[in-house]
């Protein structure tokens, strides 16, 4: 019984246990005022048994309000709750006159019996339940032993005890496995959903888009050396997109260099790509996984962006290669550089490259001065 939120079954469950909770322990304290109220000649002491029903408050209280935050009944101020209650009624039996008595100035008994509908709640284990009211039962019947005159009166009592909490137990237990059950149906139900609609727009972006694409560049409508290279790139990513269901690239940091590449022409950068050493020999260093390669590509993509806009060149070359069990990608530009100990704090570099990196255990390295160009350089080591 974890679920402390949320508008599932077993969240709205949870709320409805403690409201139970509440309106029993909201009974117990009227109980006891009545008791107090009306029975005063059967007290051998008004202010004991007032100081008493002080003391039943704050666990009384507590194991309520410490429920609605943290959104579940709790089984430790359960527990705290009931052994206040055992120590009430024992106290209790002491400060009720001798005889029989046909009142209530014994008023911890039906507080400590309507204490047992939070019993029946907070345990998982019926053990552990019967255990506590077993207990409690005890308490009860040997405390009301005590008082002279009663005899063995309070025997039938503790049939309520015995029958109360196993009740309880059992309706929480049923409701609970039929609640989570129904939140099982409802997120199969939900990823089904998901799953059409998802299937529904891959469709619609196989059938229109890619379509498009591949028509343009099989019919040889677009011929241009730049717009075909980034047409081409796009429709690649777009297939993989919708063969897949993955948007991220498939692990080929090659390919993802040249599709930065490529984005790069369309807005104005020439970039050489130079990483003909990730694949020689077939080495596996060629590949990386899928959350590497998508960090390395952003990020050269970033330090591409940043030449575009502030080096005042046209071109940059990118260079990829394995050295010392990490793959080192370094963005080059001869453009007017700046000064890297001069940028101000939480930068876009620090933000959109640095912290990329970092996510997969990868560093950077910024080499650039004003008037020399710079040079970017991504490492990130290769996972066993």
């Amino acid at each position: 019984m974890s679920e402390t939120g949320g508008t599932g079954a077993v969240a709205r469950l949870r709320r409805l246990e403690l409201l139970a909770l509440a309106l029993a322990k909201a009974g117990g304290f009227l109980n006891i005022g009545a008791g107090l109220l009306t029975d005063r000649a059967e007290m051998r002491s008004v202010p004991g048994c007032l100081c008493l029903a002080a003391g039943l408050l704050p666990t009384g209280v507590g194991v309520v309000v410490a429920g609605f935050r943290r959104g579940r009944v709790l089984p430790g101020w359960v527990t705290a709750d009931i052994l206040v209650t055992g120590v009430a009624l024992a106290l209790n039996a002491q400060l009720v006159r001798p005889g029989p008595q046909t009142g209530w100035a014994y008023f911890s008994y039906p507080y400590s019996l309507l204490s047992l509908v939070g019993v029946g709640m907070a345990y998982r284990r019926l053990a552990v339940t019967a255990a506590a009211t077993v207990a409690l039962a005890l308490v009860y019947l040997l405390s009301v032993r005590t008082v002279p005159g009663q005899g063995w009166n309070g025997v039938p009592n503790v049939v309520s005890y015995l029958g109360l909490t196993p009740l309880v137990w059992l309706v929480t237990h049923e409701l609970d496995s039929n609640a989570r059950t129904i939140d099982r149906e409802r997120e199969r139900s939900e990823d089904l959903a998901r799953g059409q609609e998802r299937t529904r727009y891959y469709r619609i972006l196989h059938d229109r888009v890619l379509q498009t694409f591949e028509a343009l560049l099989r019919d040889g409508l677009v011929t241009a050396g730049e717009p075909r290279s980034y047409l081409a790139t796009e429709a690649a990513w777009l297939r993989h997109l919708v063969e897949t269901g993955d948007e991220r690239s498939s692990g080929d940091l090659l390919a993802a260099l040249d599709s930065v590449a490529a984005r790069m022409a369309h807005q104005g950068l020439k970039v050489e790509v130079n990483a003909a050493a990730l694949t020689q020999g077939g080495s596996p260093h060629s590949r990386l996984e899928r959350d590497q390669v998508a960090a390395v590509a952003d990020a050269a993509a970033e330090a591409l962006a940043n030449t575009r806009k502030h080096a005042g060149v046209d071109r940059a070359v990118v260079r990829a290669t394995v050295e010392g069990g990490c793959v080192l990608v370094s963005v080059t530009d001869a453009g007017r550089g700046f000064d890297p100990s001069a940028l101000p704090r939480r930068s876009g570099l620090e933000r959109s490259i640095t912290q990329r990196l970092a996510e997969v255990g990868g560093t950077v390295h910024v080499d650039s001065a004003p008037g020399a160009g710079t040079c970017v350089r991504l490492a990130v080591p290769l996972k066993p």
